[in-house]
């Protein structure tokens, strides 16, 4: 799951701790094989294209990559958290280090920005054949999340197409809660997925899969649902300006 964008309209640049990320990673890592994460990762295969656009990529940018349709051939990350974009660059751990190798033999073009997602960028528009957000959409506000699905709509090509998958009703313990909010690594919001899934198709996409997946034990795994979504722009619509 990816870094949390601040709802508020003035969006810093924020910067966790290296050692936060090593941490996330790691952890993520270590629960791959748990029901929840084999239903989010599914997600990641139906991205497809010669040109991926990751949005609040978080430090398994790579990874998300790796499970792809197939490998693009020009690959992009956006993250607002400066820290995760230096553990992408940086990072001595195998797992990057090998993804990061593989891109480099298959002449992948990976470019890496610190940016907010909510700002639109006029240089993207009509560039992309997928955009995929993972733990990010969810995260959102109302007004937030329009933003946001107005930008990505801007930035595919027609026809092109957005993969999202995300978490809601959090049991994170106040500790925690606090710790992932001082980071910039997470706000919690009110929104259900049928918010979320009435928001991407007010902004121009039709849905053609969406799925739900109900945690087991939300306390043990610190969230209620996980919630995912496959939409397409109209291959009739240019741009959006």
């Amino acid at each position: 799951m990816g870094f949390m964008e601040k709802s508020s309209k003035e969006r810093k640049r924020t910067k966790a701790s290296i050692k936060f990320v090593e941490k996330y990673y790691a952890d993520d890592l270590a629960e791959r094989a748990s029901p929840e994460s084999v239903w989010a990762s599914q997600w990641a295969g139906y991205v497809n294209g010669d040109s991926v656009l990751d949005v609040a990529c978080g430090p398994q940018f790579y990874d998300d990559a790796l499970a792809f349709a197939h490998i693009p051939k020009k690959f992009v990350g956006i993250d607002i958290n400066e820290a995760n974009i230096e553990f992408l660059r940086t990072s001595s751990h195998p797992n990057v280090v090998e993804a990061r190798t593989r891109f480099e033999k298959d002449g992948t073009r990976v470019e890496l920005l610190v940016d907010d997602i909510t700002i639109e960028k006029p240089e993207f528009r009509g560039r992309f054949d997928s955009v995929f957000a993972s733990g990010i959409i969810g995260n959102f506000d109302e007004a937030g999340t329009r933003a946001v699905m107005r930008n990505i709509h801007s930035y595919l090509a027609p026809g092109g197409q957005f993969v999202m998958v995300s978490w809601g009703d959090d049991y994170l313990s106040k500790e925690k809660s606090e710790e992932k909010e001082a980071s910039g690594w997470y706000q919690k919001q009110e929104l259900k997925p049928e918010d979320y899934g009435r928001l991407i198709s007010e902004a121009g996409f039709t849905i053609e899969k969406k799925g739900v997946h109900k945690v087991a034990d939300p306390k043990a795994y610190e969230w209620g649902c996980i919630f995912g979504f496959v939409a397409r722009k109209n291959a009739d619509e240019g741009p959006s300006k």
